[in-house]
């Protein structure tokens, strides 16, 4: 399941990819979520997937890259994917790679919700009760 929250004053999105979201969903979530008119004012992105239970591959990393190419903001960005300890986090930092001359996006993967606000320069926000 995939939720999202933008926060204005921050000019920040939050998504929420929790238990098991099949990479299909999540394309077709990244697609509609940039045709939203409020994702232009978007700088600022933390993709928060503690609590994924399905275990992408790296084909899905790639097709990923692909549709956020395709659909991508007309400004930079700077991106973190906020993982657990584990596999996630190996997959969040093949993003990370793969994705650092595909996209104009800044990118850091983290298991420390402390380090991601750090890295976007936010304050004020606690990822664990919103």
């Amino acid at each position: 399941m995939i939720s999202y929250k933008i926060i204005a004053e921050h000019q920040l999105l939050i998504t929420t990819n929790e238990g098991e979201t099949p990479i299909d969903e999540l394309l077709e979530f990244i697609s509609r979520l940039r045709q939203n008119p409020a994702f232009s004012m978007i700088t600022k992105i933390i993709s928060d997937s503690r609590r994924l239970k399905t275990e992408y591959n790296r084909g899905d990393i790639e097709r990923i890259i692909a549709v956020q190419s395709q659909a991508s903001a007309k400004h930079e960005l700077k991106r973190v994917i906020l993982t657990a300890p584990g596999l996630n986090y190996g997959l969040g930092r093949m993003y990370e790679m793969m994705s650092e001359n595909k996209l104009p996006i800044d990118t850091l993967a983290t298991d420390d919700p402390n380090e991601a606000l750090e890295f976007l320069g936010v304050s004020g926000i606690d990822l664990d009760n919103l």
